[in-house]
């Protein structure tokens, strides 16, 4: 496996724990808030390197020309959108929620645009499942860019879990209100580090046509 892949790997974990474990022994359930809000320094500092991983990954894509990398270029494009909360910005409502297109008194432009997206969201998602095949067996034989989006997706997967654990687990709704900051806290720095994980995608690709001779 990838020096670089492994050394980067081990200090971003180690990254994640330290400021955890900063956190929850130095701080208070207000730093925590603090940290964890809506616009907050750490989702700040997600959105923008979701936004350059955007640019590096739309630049090895039109460098290689191959299907895959333009679709890892729209997810980190939506990750940005996402993170900058501009899927907010156009619609009244998530245009992936069904109410918004058939209970909501949103205008039939905002429906159309939502229904756009949605259309080109499933058809980039039927374009990975056709490489999932090639990415697992990258996976078995521990190739460093497989792992590094293995290990961003398993970490924005948490993130998301944690997020909407009280929806998903309701018998849990009681602890995640009390938590609610710790909680937001630990969501967002798993973002953060979901983000570096993509970098890393990046970096390696470069090592890699750097190494050839």
């Amino acid at each position: 496996m990838h020096r670089f892949f492994i050394f980067y790997t081990v200090l971003i974990l180690c990254a994640l724990s330290l400021f955890l474990g900063y956190n929850f022994v130095c701080l208070n359930g207000t730093d925590h808030a603090i940290w964890s809000a809506e616009s907050g320094p750490i989702e700040n500092a997600t959105a923008w390197l979701f936004a350059a991983v955007s640019v590096l990954v739309i630049g090895i894509a039109g460098f290689e020309k191959r299907r895959i990398w333009w679709v890892f270029a729209f997810f980190m494009v939506v990750a940005t959108f996402r993170e900058l909360d501009l899927h907010k910005a156009f619609t009244q409502d998530s245009v992936l929620k069904l109410k918004f297109y058939t209970r909501s008194d949103a205008p039939m432009v905002e429906k159309l645009g939502g229904g756009v997206f949605v259309a080109t969201l499933v058809a980039v998602i039927i374009l990975l499942l056709m490489h999932a095949k090639q990415w697992v067996l990258d996976l078995f034989k521990l190739k460093p860019m497989a792992m590094a989006s293995f290990i961003g997706i398993g970490m924005m997967g948490a993130a998301k879990t944690l997020d909407a654990m009280a929806r998903l687990f309701p018998v849990s709704a009681e602890f995640h209100a009390q938590n609610r900051a710790a909680l937001g806290l630990v969501e967002e720095t798993l973002e953060l580090s979901s983000a570096t994980m993509f970098l890393c995608v990046c970096f390696v690709w470069f090592l890699s046509r750097t190494n050839r001779p």
